[in-house]
């Protein structure tokens, strides 16, 4: 249901007498394919945000990181958002486009239960392919694939492969950070970024700020190397929101982003 949430009850000594009542009236499921269950919650795509619904039916809008992209994709798009829980790694994988359609900011983003935090995956498998995914599905096994398709080719990639002869090309975004309050917002001069990690690839940082994702105001491709697991650069900007985007080339490296911190004055 698109306008509300409603809680079935069915007494179990009399399952005749059941109930049905509406727990939130501002807030339904607009995607009937992003509806995931894990043990403790319930995940699905909303008009407005991403929502996750615990066992105390708490709802947790876990999107905002990435709400001013999830309000950016079309009625369409959303609504033919396709949700799976990858156990193997808890988290949420949201496959966000449309059949045979390059959607932007669309593609595979991934939401850690863990960290609580969003990441995204582009695949490049043709310049005119890219970002035309299909579909989201697991196996017996827990492994997780995707299909993508274009005027002349498809593929089918399985996420979780280990074959050496696979590349991956990561991008992760950390969506909007505020960094005053919203009611009174100001600039900040920030100062220094630190970045702890395991790659096997350079890490190239991008940033944007103030809420332009198209304009890139500072980057720094040489810092961030293979050799180091953490380092730190200076940020010569002034803003009052930051988004973070980490990059790497496409290999069949293994990339972890363990943390990072952004210095700013107060």
């Amino acid at each position: 249901m698109e306008n509300g949430l409603y809680q079935l009850y069915i007494p179990s000594n009399d399952p005749k007498m059941w109930s049905l009542v509406e727990s939130e009236e501002n807030i339904g499921c607009i995607a009937p394919y992003s509806v995931v269950r894990t043990k403790t919650s319930i995940f699905f795509a909303g008009e407005h945000n991403i929502y996750q619904l615990d066992n105390d039916w708490q709802l947790i809008a876990i999107g905002e990181a990435i709400k001013d992209i999830w309000q950016g994709f079309s009625s369409d798009v959303r609504k033919a958002s396709t949700f799976t829980y990858n156990p193997k790694r808890n988290s949420l994988s949201c496959l966000i486009g449309l059949l045979g359609s390059s959607v932007v900011n669309g593609g595979l983003w991934e939401y850690n239960l863990d960290t609580a935090t969003w990441s995204k995956f582009n695949n490049s498998f043709s310049t005119t392919n890219t970002g035309k995914f299909l579909f989201l599905d697991k196996d017996t096994n827990i492994n997780c694939y995707v299909s993508n398709a274009g005027a002349s080719e498809a593929s089918i990639i399985k996420l979780d492969s280990s074959t050496s002869t696979e590349t991956l090309q990561t991008n992760r975004t950390t969506g909007w950070i505020n960094l005053s309050s919203l009611s009174d917002q100001y600039n900040v001069q920030l100062r220094r970024f630190n970045l702890a990690y395991d790659s096997g690839d350079t890490i190239t940082a991008t940033f944007y700020k103030d809420g332009d994702a198209s304009t890139v105001v500072y980057t720094d491709s040489s810092t961030f190397t293979s050799a180091k697991k953490q380092a730190e650069i200076k940020l010569p900007i002034r803003c009052n929101q930051i988004m973070v985007k980490l990059s790497t080339s496409a290999s069949a490296n293994d990339v972890k982003i363990n943390r990072m911190e952004i210095e700013a004055d107060g």
